[in-house]
């Protein structure tokens, strides 16, 4: 649980826009962030949010991801067995 506040915490005081209540990143994160403080933020909201289901182009526009770095992203937590896709495309926690 305190993991999970962190990652809202840091959603709050690294996003140049906020968050919106439920806590999900409303603009991109500074250009200077590293991929690894992307898998941060990502993990910590699928985290904060059961059944959270997005597909490729939602999770660019969420987080207002490059292609390159979406798919980085994408991969890496896949490859983490953090997150896996449905058979409909969509992106879900892999315990789901």
């Amino acid at each position: 649980m305190a993991s999970e506040r962190r990652g809202y915490a840091a959603c709050r005081t690294r996003l140049q826009g906020g968050c919106d209540p439920a806590g999900i990143s409303v603009t991109a994160m500074r250009g200077d962030d590293t991929l690894s403080e992307w898998l941060d933020l990502i993990r910590a909201e699928y985290s904060e949010i059961p059944g959270l289901s997005l597909t490729k182009p939602q999770v660019r526009r969420l987080w207002n991801l490059d292609p390159p770095t979406c798919e980085a992203v994408l991969e890496a937590l896949q490859a983490d067995r953090f997150l896996r896709q449905t058979p409909t495309g969509a992106y879900v926690r892999a315990e789901s």
